[in-house]
């Protein structure tokens, strides 16, 4: 939903894309996370979706600081998680191999977002996409509910 929601910034043009690269960055800062107790993780994971869906479904436009922050909190604690999934893999590789995939997943979010707005037209692709991001937010509920 994030890729999705490159417009999620206000402010157009320059921070149209800063958003989803905060989701990267903090995941790949600290090689220790995932290892050591950080109190909280599953519950802000689980806001994360919930939230961030629900900013998706309103089509709301935060500045570029505020939108940063949140999804750059939020990606600490995803973080967080898949850092406890490393087990033997190199710390770099591994890594590597995650931030690379997370972009990958970022681009094609935007893609995707782009390519409907194209075909089906701004306010068609508008409605998708809020559609998605109350399908997200949904199946955060859902989850948080013990789904």
């Amino acid at each position: 939903v994030v890729g999705q929601r490159r417009d999620i910034v206000d402010g157009g043009g320059k921070a149209d894309g800063r958003a989803p690269d905060m989701g990267r960055q903090p995941r790949a800062v600290e090689p220790r996370q995932g290892r050591d107790p950080l109190p909280f993780v599953e519950p802000m994971i689980l806001a994360s979706v919930v939230i961030i869906g629900l900013v998706a479904a309103t089509a709301s436009r935060l500045p570029a600081a505020p939108a940063m922050a949140m999804v750059g909190f939020f990606a600490f604690f995803h973080g967080h998680a898949h850092g406890g999934e490393i087990g033997t893999a190199g710390v770099a590789s591994f890594a590597a191999g995650f931030v690379i995939a997370t972009a990958l997943l970022h681009w094609l979010g935007v893609a995707l977002g782009m390519g409907i707005g194209r075909l089906a037209g701004i306010d068609a692709g508008r409605s998708i996409t809020r559609l998605a991001g109350a399908a997200t937010a949904l199946a955060g509920l859902w989850l948080v509910t013990g789904g």
